[in-house]
């Protein structure tokens, strides 16, 4: 399962890059505002590896993965709406739709790692945990 999900998340990260060209020419954007709408992800990932790390050390992995999966899909799924809503709800910015979703979506991405080796520290042994992860 973890695989499986390191591979979900994988795709997740890149997939707004498929649709770059029809992005930039609905919201009459420019490389510059390309580039901030990607890097808005790391924001949010920095904080969402540290706290859900931290989280899945308190709740447990089965909770974090639960919750890090349903997150992110959520906001994946809303990327397809962040320009509009941008344009509806933030002044006609485009760009400030994505950056919430980009964070947002970086923020629920962020705990994969982090529980993924808690969930090793849990079910493999000391020696193994190395190979394992």
């Amino acid at each position: 399962m973890i695989v499986i999900i390191t591979i979900i998340n994988y795709i997740d990260r890149g997939a707004l890059s498929y649709a770059q060209a029809e992005i930039i020419q609905e919201f009459n954007l420019n490389p510059v505002s390309w580039g901030a709408i990607l890097g808005y992800f790391g924001y949010g990932y920095i904080f969402g590896a540290l706290f859900g790390g931290a989280l899945a050390d308190k709740k447990g992995p089965k909770f974090m993965w639960i919750l890090a999966g349903t997150t992110w899909s959520i906001f994946e799924i809303g990327t397809i709406f962040a320009g509009h809503i941008g344009a509806a709800f933030f002044w006609g910015s485009a760009l400030a739709g994505f950056a919430v979703f980009r964070v947002l979506f970086g923020l629920a991405e962020g705990p994969t790692l982090s529980t993924m080796n808690r969930t090793m520290a849990n079910w493999v042994s000391p020696k193994e945990k190395g190979f394992s992860v």
